[in-house]
């Protein structure tokens, strides 16, 4: 496989909140939705992008290795799976160094880029937005049918040893947008449908930290609604009737 370059916008070190123990998150240039209420518009319309052969991109973030103890690194977008091609080489280097691997996606991606990826990505942290076909088309521009067919891939892939991929759905919860009771019901039957393959779901409350970027980018901010604190508990206590850990994440 012959190497390319790598598009991202930031390597953010430190993190703690995008998988286990202290990561490296990689922000990936590029993204297959337009959701109103994105937080990383710089990644979305690939502004600012640096490129990066994989060998160098594997060597930086490898610095941080010392604070893998447990970590690792986590790639996020925009949509990093737009560009596994470029990062199969990436990932075996890290896989060869023993270092825990995460995703961010939204699945809304060719089906060969999700094959590619579960081979050599431990944890996929996969959002579930709108799962109304008319409203994913209108609001998110993807394909419904794609990315339920992508997610059913996932939840039954199994490694040569017989071993499943470690899964997290996080469900952001946006005013006028994802937080309808339509929404809410079709979030819970599609963790029941794959409650034995769901480590965890996280809730995320809608927030307007983006909103700094988009000025920055001369972008109009979008605009939507916020939930109440009350909304929130009531959802997880719902979707907790899945039977899968449910927790409410801070931003």
């Amino acid at each position: 496989m012959s190497a390319k370059n790598i598009a991202l916008t930031n390597i953010q070190r430190f993190s703690l909140h995008d998988g286990p123990g202290i990561r490296t998150t990689v922000f990936m240039s590029g993204c297959s939705l337009r959701c109103s209420w994105c937080s990383n518009p710089e990644n979305v319309y690939s502004c600012r992008a640096e490129l990066y052969d994989p060998e160098s991109l594997a060597l930086e973030v490898l610095k941080d290795r010392a604070f893998y103890n447990p970590g690792g690194v986590t790639f996020s977008g925009g949509e990093a799976l737009l560009q596994i091609d470029a990062l199969v080489p990436v990932l075996e280097i890290l896989e060869r160094e023993n270092v825990h691997t995460a995703v961010e996606t939204c699945l809304y991606v060719p089906p060969e880029n999700l094959a590619l990826a579960m081979k050599h990505i431990d944890l996929f942290y996969v959002d579930v937005k709108i799962l109304d076909r008319e409203e994913a088309s209108s609001i998110l521009h993807g394909n419904l049918d794609l990315y339920l067919e992508n997610l059913d891939a996932l939840m039954h892939y199994r490694s040569p040893e017989g071993r499943r991929k470690s899964v997290v759905l996080r469900v952001p919860v946006i005013g006028r947008f994802t937080d309808g009771s339509k929404n809410r019901e079709a979030v819970k039957n599609l963790i029941v449908k794959y409650s034995d393959g769901i480590q965890k779901v996280e809730l995320i409350k809608e927030h307007n930290l983006g909103a700094g970027k988009y000025r920055s980018l001369g972008l109009a901010v979008p605009g939507y609604f916020g939930v109440s604190d009350e909304l929130m508990t009531d959802y997880r206590d719902y979707l907790k009737e899945a039977g899968v850990p449910v927790e409410i994440c801070k931003v």
